[in-house]
């Protein structure tokens, strides 16, 4: 309908919409809400170690696998594996700390994706801290629970709960169909 008008009863233009020039530009906040639903949050299976977590007796620290993940649509690797320090333990109640992959929306450049423990309470009871997920801020995956005794020097292989949740592709659609633009 190039060069033509309709007239139409009533019409109402959409809140959001594109990809057209100067409207709704391919950024890093419209990559996800794009993408999202058919790149899901999670780890992806089968490469490297899939950022599996665990302590080792070591002293106050978790270690992260190699792996990749899927944070709003953005993916984070890691090609080796890490150390994350956990804070010093309550002298009288234990508490869970909670590993997670991140995206820290900034202004561009400087947006990144990290890796890192979000410290809980301590409390007779303890509960792991909940991920944060506000669009356009921070967006958490969490990747384990670790346990921080009261009083604990170090953490043991027995003190961490992965709590991996996979990406799967595509979220039940056809791969192709996500990116159809038209035609015969």
């Amino acid at each position: 309908y190039l060069g033509r008008s309709r007239i139409m009863a009533n019409e109402v233009i959409f809140s959001e919409y594109g990809f057209f020039n100067e409207v709704f530009p391919l950024d890093q906040l419209n990559w996800a809400k794009v993408f999202h639903p058919y790149v899901p949050d999670g780890i992806v299976p089968g490469i490297d170690n899939e950022l599996g977590v665990y302590a080792n007796s070591s002293g106050m620290k978790v270690y992260v696998k190699s792996g990749e993940c899927r944070v709003r649509s953005h993916r984070g690797a890691l090609t080796e594996t890490i150390e994350l320090e956990i804070s010093e333990a309550d002298t009288t109640n234990p508490r869970i700390d909670l590993v997670v992959a991140m995206v820290i929306y900034g202004d561009a450049p400087n947006s990144k994706m990290k890796v890192g423990v979000i410290t809980g309470t301590p409390s007779s009871s303890p509960v792991a801290p909940t991920v944060t997920q506000v669009a356009g801020g921070i967006w958490e995956l969490a990747l384990a629970e670790v346990r921080v005794e009261a009083g604990a020097t170090s953490i043991g292989s027995d003190k961490v709960l992965e709590r991996k949740q996979y990406s799967v592709v595509g979220g039940g659609a056809d791969p192709m169909e996500i990116f159809y633009f038209g035609g015969g």
